[in-house]
């Protein structure tokens, strides 16, 4: 029996997809832990990708329970639904899974030194807590665990080419974040740039880890290429929407557990579709104030007016516009594939849950399922 029952007319938000699948998630952190654990010493090391991956407590105490916040899980859940659509190995599906949420953990270990960010998941974050070395080293150390996981997959039924295939996949899209971040970090303080040029820098930074997810779940379930074409697009789509809402929540909702900073994306200077729009139809408040204000960032007095002028120059509804594109970009690739099920039902719910958060409205989607 499938965990949720999706109808029309069904709200739901992250923490619920997230619900429908406790047992399966639960399987995911077991396999982190069990992996974790092969390898214990040192064991201040290992305690800080415990942490870090909601395992241990600020002492470096291991802690059984599910009291440490640990993220959305959402590249694993996708992950486990397109296996789960596909009929892949139950143990090729969990490794994918678990190598997938290994190099999303490493990312967000640089990321979080390279952003400043002293709070994730409502706690510390590694470098806030034991310093920029320690939190490099960590993110460096949890890359090897992936591929160390994913040098496995033969044992769970997977051929050795298509092992190497899904190794490739990852390589290339842990390339691409690379590039991504470093564009990133080259563009901040630059709004100069077109939307091309931000589009390309999320395609690489953001896209390219749930492009990978999604081709390697297909890869070890399926051979027809144009099949595995259609989860890699779909994956890339997603990801490019979730960037996008993602920006778009950073000026116009209100930070959710601490786990955004309002104005945040202000205080960094980064070229985000909404700043990036802004300035570029002549924002006069957002420009005064990136000319006025060192780098330590806005106040959310000043926040609050710049979401505001943005909305009347109809930034938010540029944006919206195009979240919405990918949004039906996404849906599109993931029917191409003929397949129905439960499992395809709940990630097209995904991908609507993903942009209604960010304000998109879901018209044009409830018309074509009628």
């Amino acid at each position: 029996m499938f965990p949720c029952a999706i109808g029309k007319g069904i709200s739901m938000d992250f923490d619920s997809i997230r619900a429908c699948f406790t047992e399966d998630i639960g399987a995911v952190d077991r396999a982190l832990r069990a992996h974790l654990e092969r390898a214990s010493e040192p064991y201040s090391h290992y305690g800080m990708l415990r942490y870090h991956l909601g395992f241990a407590n600020e002492s470096l105490k291991a802690i059984a329970d599910d009291s440490l916040r640990r993220g959305k899980r959402l590249r694993p859940i996708a992950c486990l639904l397109i296996c789960r659509a596909l009929g892949a190995p139950a143990g090729a599906a969990e490794q994918v899974m678990v190598a997938a949420e290994l190099m999303h953990a490493a990312s967000l270990a640089h990321d979080d030194i390279e952003d400043e960010d002293p709070v994730r998941w409502g706690r510390p974050t590694l470098w806030s807590l034991f310093g920029s070395g320690q939190a490099i080293n960590a993110g460096d150390a949890l890359i090897g665990m992936t591929y160390q996981l994913l040098l496995g997959l033969p044992q769970s039924g997977v051929s050795p080419d298509t092992a190497l295939q899904v190794i490739e996949a990852f390589s290339q899209a842990h390339l691409k974040m690379c590039e991504g971040q470093h564009l990133d970090l080259l563009y901040r303080g630059r709004f100069d740039v077109g939307v091309d040029t931000y589009l390309d820098i999320i395609s690489r930074k953001t896209a390219a880890a749930l492009e990978c997810i999604a081709l390697a779940a297909a890869l070890v379930a399926v051979r027809d290429p144009e099949i595995r074409g259609s989860y890699q697009q779909f994956g890339r789509a997603f990801g490019m929407l979730y960037q996008i809402c993602d920006d778009i929540r950073a000026v116009w909702a209100e930070p959710q557990g601490k786990e955004k900073v309002a104005g945040n994306d202000v205080r960094l200077r980064k070229p985000t579709l909404p700043l990036l729009l802004g300035l570029q139809m002549g924002a006069p408040r957002l420009r005064a104030l990136f000319s006025e204000r060192s780098s330590s960032g806005a106040l959310a007095a000043e926040h609050a007016e710049i979401a505001e002028e943005l909305r009347r120059l109809g930034v938010e509804a540029s944006c919206l516009m195009r979240a919405a594109s990918y949004r039906d970009e996404a849906i599109a690739h993931l029917r191409s594939t003929a397949h129905s099920s439960p499992a395809h039902d709940l990630l097209e719910m995904m991908v609507r849950i993903c942009a209604q958060s960010a304000g998109v409205q879901d018209s044009v989607l409830a018309d074509a399922a009628q």
